[in-house]
């Protein structure tokens, strides 16, 4: 027992800077979110409550943002959630400030999940675990506004929500990995290639290392590998803590230059917060040393006043606190806690079996319980292999003197929106106004999925002619928007070439509604603008998103 409490631990300095980091996030993404309540959140927008509960939600599912689809109880919930992450960012009663934020956060992701990708589940996953752990036991109002007990509580604790939240992370890689069981992972090596072509996520760092074909091979080794390994480090308590800092260290390097070579929204974000619970307590002493020692030698007498005030900081935040007292509240977990945590573990690994080996299927309960809390475990980024097809979308809009803007430019506030883009963007993700519609306009043009997807333009269509219209003189109102995914393959020497231009859907305004005519006596949607040339390009190709649902 000993030795396992030693494996599932974790520093009570770690928890804290994982509570304020998360927090951050929280309010950052409320921030994103609050500039598109009403396109987003509300019945106005391109999602109302309707379509969601038929399309998108589970039976068990909940949400109160689906209590109204007026902007003003958007707004007020919005709010609360911020008030709630902000108790959480300085540690005032954190138990339930985690609570309500796990809570509105579930619930605003219900509300509308063609704006989630991995990363929001991720978010809300770990601080689904974080509700049992003592985020609040250090740096926190919670652990200096009450009365000191002569109680000493020791700088780590082990508990079976540490061992839960631990034994998540590994699912999360190890069961990933095995989802990654295409030929470009294992065979070829050439998963890091397309990877680094997807327009989607690119960035300028992404396109300057894929210039260097020889080395990919290897960084695509090097991603499986660490998935593999690194995360088994994490359970290794030998050599006082510094094998486990190395697997921190090593996930911590992988996540780091993901974010640096592709966009990927909270996703590039939030796996790296997800590991700061992992810090061991060699790492906050080897901090001490450090700050130590810069103080010792700084050297600029000028600044040595401030070099006081800060370094009273540092060691009031990194000294070590056996030898203070705390206030009285008790690190254990309650017996109902215990149980919650380990049937929540239990579902949540029967999610992972399940999602590698579809013949354990779950109960339907289970299975409806697990994706309303969002605890949904299919780890399907860039898996089985990214994919060697580059989708991307022109948006043509008519006006009523029959001249055309680009809808898509419109939206985004890119310059010159009277000349249609049929050939993409070099570094799409940067050009769409948020990572919110970015995810949304990967989940509308899926490769996989464009019949169930149709649903949701006539929506989109319709807030997009009220944007414009809006603000537009009667000549210059938009009749019509059409919608073409652009598809190219991508291929290894270093070009594409564009294989299918289908139109998605050509929407009246300012309802939406698909435009028809009759032609031999069969229905055929009718001609918009000019489509982008079918001849092959040698533009940087990108890839579908390998996801599904929130992932």
């Amino acid at each position: 027992m000993a030795f396992l409490g030693r494996v599932f631990s974790a520093d009570l300095r770690s928890l804290a800077l994982y509570r304020v980091c998360v927090s951050l996030v929280l309010l950052y993404d409320l921030w994103v979110r609050s500039h598109d309540i009403v396109a987003h959140y509300t019945d106005q927008g391109i999602l109302t409550r309707e379509m969601a509960m038929k399309n998108l939600h589970y039976p068990l599912s909940f949400s109160l943002h689906m209590m109204s689809g007026h902007w003003f109880v958007q707004v007020l919930l919005f709010l609360i959630a911020a008030a709630a992450g902000f108790a959480l960012l300085f540690g005032w009663r954190t138990r339930l400030a985690t609570f309500v934020s796990w809570f509105l956060l579930l619930s605003l992701q219900t509300r509308n999940t063609l704006l989630l990708n991995a990363g929001d589940s991720i978010l809300v996953i770990t601080l689904f675990w974080g509700m049992f752990m003592p985020l609040g036991a250090r740096y926190s109002i919670d652990a200096i506004k009450h009365s000191y007990s002569r109680k000493v509580i020791p700088d780590s604790i082990s508990s079976l929500a540490v061992a839960a939240f631990m034994l998540q992370l590994g699912c999360l890689y190890w069961f990933s990995v095995v989802l990654k069981s295409g030929p470009a992972w294992h065979k070829d090596f050439t998963a890091v290639y397309y990877a680094l072509h997807v327009r989607e996520f690119i960035t300028p760092t992404g396109m300057y290392l894929r210039q260097f074909e020889w080395i990919l091979p290897f960084l695509t080794r090097v991603t499986i590998w660490t998935e593999v390994g690194a995360p088994l480090l994490l359970f290794l308590p030998f050599f006082g803590g510094r094998i486990r800092l190395f697997g921190v260290v090593a996930l911590l390097g992988m996540h780091f230059s993901f974010q640096l070579c592709l966009n990927l929204g909270l996703f590039s974000v939030i796996p790296l917060i997800a590991l700061f619970p992992l810090l061991p307590t060699v790492f906050w002493e080897m901090l001490e040393r450090c700050w130590m020692l810069v103080k010792g030698f700084f050297l600029f007498a000028f600044l040595q006043t401030l070099v006081h005030g800060v370094s009273s900081l540092m060691t009031a935040l990194f000294a070590p606190q056996s030898d203070r007292e705390h206030r009285s509240f008790s690190l254990r977990q309650s017996l109902f806690s215990k149980v919650l945590v380990v049937c929540a573990f239990v579902v949540v690994f029967w999610a992972n079996v399940a999602s590698i080996k579809p013949s354990y299927t779950m109960p339907e309960w289970m299975e409806s319980l697990h994706y309303a809390l969002l605890l949904d475990q299919e780890w399907v980024m860039f898996a089985p292999e990214p994919s060697k097809y580059d989708s991307w979308y022109a948006i043509p809009g008519e006006l009523a003197d029959h001249s055309h803007i680009d809808v898509f430019k419109v939206h985004n506030n890119i310059p010159n929106p009277t000349k249609v883009n049929w050939d993409g963007y070099k570094h799409l993700s940067m050009r769409i106004r948020n990572y919110r519609w970015s995810n949304y306009y990967i989940r509308l043009f899926d490769y996989d999925e464009p019949k169930n997807l149709k649903v949701y333009w006539p929506r989109y269509i319709r807030y997009m002619c009220g944007q414009w219209n809006s603000n537009a003189p009667e000549q210059k109102q938009l009749i019509a928007i059409g919608v073409f995914m652009l598809t190219s393959l991508t291929k290894l020497n270093g070009t594409s070439e564009l294989i299918e231009n289908k139109r998605a859907w050509l929407g009246r305004c300012p309802d939406g509604q698909v435009i028809k005519e009759e032609t031999d006596g069969k229905e055929k949607t009718a001609p918009t603008t000019k489509p982008a040339s079918s001849k092959p390009t040698t533009k940087s190709a990108s890839s579908k998103p390998a996801t599904k649902s929130a992932h």
